[in-house]
C-alpha cells in the first residue's frame, strides 16, 4: 500500500494505532497531522493544523488511543483527542468501521482541529498545547509504566515530562466506565448479555473490570462440563493469557460453555471475527492494551486445570447454575 502525496512537503513522522492497526498518523512539513484508514487510503479520516512547522514525532497512546501526540521544529508539544478515529469509536459503532462515524459527531471538528468547545465526554480536538521547549521537539513518547504519562525532547537536549490533564483524564475514565456492565457483542443475545453482565458483576469486586481466575472457575464449573473441556473454554476466552478474564472475555467463555452444554463442539481456536470483536471491546473495557503480546510475559497459568481431588472439592456444596438453555444464546 502506498499513500501518495501524502502531505504537501517530505513526511517526517509515522505511527500506527496500536488496536486498530489499520489506522495511521502521519506529521508533514506542511505542519499537519493527518489519521489514515490504510483499508481506504484515497483521503484522511483526518486532518489537523495546529503545529506552525514541520512535524517531527507522532505518537498514539497505546492504552488511550484516541490520546495522539505531535511534536515538531515550532517548538511545541500538541496532545490531541481523535476519538472519532480510535478503537473507541468503533466499539461504539457496532464494529462496523471508522466509515460508520456520524455527521453529528464531525461537526464537532473545527477546520483548525480545535474542537471547540469539548464538552464533558471525550470529542476530537486540540487537548493542550505544550510550550515548555524553545528549539525543535524531535521526540515526544509515551510511558511504558503509566498511560498518563508523556515525555518530549528537544534538539538542545532538554527532556521534558508532562501528563494528561485531570479534566482529560477524568473524561475518558468516566467514558469508560459509563461502558461498563454494557455488553454488545454479535454472537451473544442481548437477554444472555444482560445474564452475563450481571453474572460478571456479582463476582468481582466494585469497580473491577476484571475477574479473577478463582472466581471464574466457580462461575464455568457451575456448568458440570467435565474439567477438560472447561480448561479448553478458559484458554479460548483468556485470550492474552492474563490469568483473569474481561467482561467480553467472559462473555465469551459463557457463550462457550452454553453452546457446549448445547452439544456443540468447541472450536480448535477462536473464528477471526470472534476474536477481533472480543478484542476491540477489551480495548474500550480495560487499560490493557490489545498490542500487548503474550511473549513479553510469562503466560498466567490456566486456572481450569485441576487435580481430580481439586476439582471434587470444588464441585461440593455448589447450588448455582448457569442459566439454562433456552435463556441463554445458541
Amino acid at each position: 500500500m502506498a499513500i501518495e502525496y501524502a502531505h504537501s512537503g517530505k513526511v517526517r513522522a509515522l505511527d500506527y494505532n496500536p488496536n486498530l492497526p489499520y489506522v495511521l498518523a502521519t506529521g508533514g512539513d506542511d505542519g499537519s497531522v493527518r489519521l489514515w484508514d490504510a483499508r481506504s487510503p484515497a483521503a484522511p479520516l483526518m486532518e489537523i493544523a495546529n503545529h506552525t512547522h514541520w512535524i517531527y514525532s507522532v505518537a498514539f497512546n497505546p492504552n488511550h488511543d484516541q490520546l495522539l501526540l505531535s511534536a515538531g521544529a515550532d517548538g511545541l508539544v500538541n496532545l490531541e483527542s481523535t476519538v472519532s478515529a480510535s478503537s473507541a469509536q468503533v466499539v461504539a459503532a457496532g464494529l462496523g468501521g471508522l466509515s460508520e462515524v456520524d455527521s453529528d459527531d464531525e461537526s464537532d471538528v473545527g477546520s483548525d482541529g480545535s474542537g471547540g468547545d469539548r464538552g464533558e465526554k471525550p470529542t476530537d480536538g486540540l487537548v493542550v498545547q505544550y510550550d515548555d521547549h524553545e528549539t525543535s521537539v524531535y521526540a515526544a513518547k509515551w510511558s511504558v509504566a503509566d498511560p498518563w504519562v508523556f515525555a518530549s525532547l528537544s534538539f538542545d537536549g532538554r527532556l521534558v515530562i508532562n501528563t494528561v490533564p485531570r479534566e482529560e483524564k477524568y473524561k475518558i475514565l468516566l467514558e469508560m466506565n459509563g461502558q461498563q456492565g454494557q455488553l454488545s457483542l454479535s454472537f451473544v443475545p442481548a437477554n444472555d448479555a444482560q445474564a452475563y453482565v450481571r453474572s460478571f458483576q456479582s463476582n468481582v469486586g466494585a469497580g473491577a473490570l476484571r475477574i479473577g481466575g478463582d472466581a471464574a472457575r466457580q462461575v464455568l464449573m457451575q456448568s458440570r462440563l467435565p474439567v477438560n473441556e472447561l480448561g479448553r473454554i478458559w484458554e479460548l476466552s483468556d485470550m492474552h493469557k492474563q490469568g483473569s478474564l474481561s467482561l467480553p472475555e467472559f462473555a465469551l467463555a459463557m457463550f462457550l460453555a452454553q453452546s457446549r452444554i448445547k452439544g456443540k463442539a468447541l472450536p480448535d481456536t477462536l473464528p477471526p471475527a470472534i476474536r477481533a470483536e472480543v478484542d476491540a471491546a477489551n480495548s474500550r473495557a480495560t487499560h490493557v492494551p490489545l498490542a500487548t503480546t503474550p511473549a513479553l510475559h510469562t503466560p498466567a497459568a490456566n486456572p481450569l486445570v485441576m487435580t481430580q481431588p481439586q476439582m471434587s472439592m470444588q464441585m461440593v456444596g455448589m447450588n448455582r447454575m448457569l442459566p439454562p438453555p433456552n435463556s441463554m444464546g445458541s
